[in-house]
Order: structure tokens, then C-alpha cells, then sequence
């Protein structure tokens, strides 16, 4: 019991696997040499390319990191979801989406940090906004359009995210 609310096991194993997830990542990204060479390309291709940084190599690392990241989502989401389909990771998508533009793009902490910010802000329209406007009718709904709000007012607001870092340029 966590606050008067029961875990299951398998949820403590997903947040569990999720955080070496983003701890190997994190030590990928800021200690190895392919790390920075993926931080530099993911900057200035051009920039990465004049000081010898294989760009197409380090494109295809970044790929693969996506792809391994995409997987282990899906599999730890599947059982959850009661099985696998085509468009099962649509709507998650769309809140991982709202999560990142909220965190920052370029900040690996604030996206999950904006990721955790998204849940709550779902939880409370559910419970606050949609009971007692919606009823019990919409609650999956409610959640979605949080989301596309949450990632409205951050493009309106602060394009560059809470953590993210803003670009000034100068004429």
C-alpha cells in the first residue's frame, strides 16, 4: 500500500526496469565516446562531420538506442494492455509526447520528470474536471485531451521545454 493505494508487483518491476533503463542511458549519453559523438551530431551534423565524427554511424546508434528503448516499451506495456496489436502504443505516444515537450527534448531528466508532470495532470482532470463535468462517461478522453493541451500551452508558451535549453539567436 502506497498511499492508500495497492501496487502490483508488476508495476514495481516496470518502474524498476525503467530506471536502470534511464540510468544506462544517462551513462551511455554523458560517459562514452559514442555518447558525445551522438550529443554533437544531435546538435550540428555539420559541426560533428568538420571534427571527424563518423555522422552516419553515430545517426545509426542513435536509431538503434530508439528502437531498443521502443521495444523494452513495449514489452513492458503489452501484458498490461492485454496483448499486442498495430496501434497499441498510439495514444502512449502521444502522452510520451506530451511528457518530453513539457520536460525539455534536450533533457533527458526533465523529460521524465515532465512525463511523471503529464500523469498527474491527467489524474487531476480525470478526477476533478471530469467527474464533475463528464461523469464517469469520458475519463479516456478527458486523458487524451490533457495531453494535447499540455502540449499546446508548452509550443505556445515555452517551446524549449521546463529543463530544455532555449535557443537565442542573435542578429
Amino acid at each position: 500500500m502506497v498511499f492508500g493505494s495497492r501496487l502490483k508487483y508488476q508495476s514495481l518491476g516496470i518502474w524498476a526496469t525503467l530506471a536502470v533503463a534511464l540510468v544506462v542511458l544517462g551513462l551511455i549519453l554523458n560517459r562514452t565516446k559514442a555518447g558525445l559523438a551522438f550529443r554533437a551530431v544531435s546538435s550540428n551534423v555539420e559541426s560533428a562531420r568538420l571534427v571527424g565524427v563518423h555522422t552516419g554511424r553515430t545517426l545509426g546508434f542513435g536509431w538503434a538506442i530508439a528502437s531498443a528503448f521502443g521495444t523494452l516499451g513495449a514489452v513492458l506495456v503489452a501484458p498490461q494492455l492485454g496483448g499486442v496489436n498495430p496501434n497499441m502504443m498510439a495514444t502512449i505516444l502521444i502522452y510520451a509526447l506530451a511528457g518530453a515537450a513539457l520536460g525539455g527534448l534536450d533533457s533527458l531528466g526533465g523529460a521524465v520528470l515532465g512525463g511523471i508532470l503529464v500523469g498527474l495532470i491527467q489524474a487531476v482532470a480525470v478526477t476533478w474536471v471530469g467527474v464533475v463535468v463528464f461523469g464517469q462517461l469520458y475519463m479516456s478522453i478527458l486523458q487524451l485531451a490533457a495531453a494535447f493541451i499540455v502540449i499546446l500551452i508548452v509550443l505556445l508558451f515555452r517551446p524549449s521545454g521546463l529543463f530544455g535549453t532555449r535557443r537565442v539567436e542573435r542578429v
